[in-house]
Formats: C-alpha cells, sequence, structure tokens
C-alpha cells in the first residue's frame, strides 16, 4: 500500500492567510524610529517617550484587525502615539500631590495594619494615635482647602 500525501493547500486554488504578527512586523515596526522620534518631540523626556512608543505599538498590534491594508501606517502610528499621549496627560491633569511627612506616615501606619489583619504583620508597630491624628487633620483640611482654592482659580477649557 503506497502513502498518498495530500498536495499543499496552496497548489489546489487555496490561498494561505499570512499571520497577522508577522504583517505587522513587516509593516509597522519598520517606521518605529519615526514614531519614537515623534513621541521625544511630544513628550520633551526620553523615558516618557520610551513608554509612549511602547504603548503605541501595544495598542496598534491590539487594534491590528481596524488597520486597512493600503493605508498609510506611518499616519495611523502617529495619531496612535499622538492619542495616547494626550489621553495619558489629561489623566495626571486630575491629580494633585498633597503629600507631607504625617500624610506618607499614616498611609505606611494603614498599610501596617491591613498587613496585621491579613496575618502579614508578626510585630507590634506604634498604632496612629502616636503620630499626631490632629496634626494630619489639619493638615489634610489645609490641602484640600488649597486645591479647592486652585481649581476655582484655573480657567474654565471650552466645550
Amino acid at each position: 500500500m503506497a502513502l498518498v500525501v495530500p498536495p499543499p493547500r496552496h497548489a489546489v486554488g487555496f490561498s494561505i492567510a499570512p499571520d497577522p504578527a508577522t504583517v505587522f512586523e513587516l509593516t509597522a515596526l519598520p517606521h518605529l524610529g519615526d514614531v519614537t522620534r515623534f513621541a521625544r518631540w511630544l513628550a520633551h523626556d526620553d523615558a516618557t517617550a520610551d513608554d509612549l512608543v511602547q504603548d503605541t505599538f501595544l495598542r496598534a498590534l491590539k487594534s491590528w484587525h481596524t488597520f486597512q491594508e493600503g493605508s498609510d501606517c506611518l499616519a495611523w502610528l502617529i495619531t496612535i502615539c499622538r492619542n495616547t499621549h494626550f489621553t495619558s496627560y489629561r489623566r495626571t491633569q486630575w491629580f494633585e500631590s498633597v503629600a507631607t511627612p504625617v500624610l506618607e506616615t499614616l498611609a505606611a501606619v494603614d498599610v501596617m495594619e491591613r498587613a496585621r489583619d491579613a496575618g502579614y504583620a508578626p510585630k507590634p508597630y506604634a498604632s496612629a494615635e502616636c503620630f499626631g491624628v490632629e496634626e494630619f487633620q489639619r493638615s489634610f483640611r489645609r490641602a484640600v482647602s488649597s486645591a479647592r482654592t486652585r481649581r476655582r482659580m484655573m480657567p474654565s477649557s471650552p466645550s
């Protein structure tokens, strides 16, 4: 009995679909240098730009199925990079650091209490009362009041 080997699919009229990851590598990765230069111009910081490029290519890979073959891949990547940067920039504008030594100490105490309650902190430690809860309350109220005042003084963005 002879072993019969079927012909390859492409030999009988079937087309073999290319792997999307391979197509991404061949189409998008050649633009890595251009996207990196744009991200560095946009972010004004090499470390932030490197993170931005990484996020850009990760989002591009996740959305590769939406890329229309034959369109300008560099323009598509630049758009993703720009939108990613502005989204992260807008998110950081909402946070204001009000850290003081008292807040940091109380946060550490809170972490230690949670660890103790979960059974991870075997050694006894000082409670929040010895760190001056009253001082914390005054500092916290001043920080919140200051943030509210600054928020009222900020110009509103046009909608």
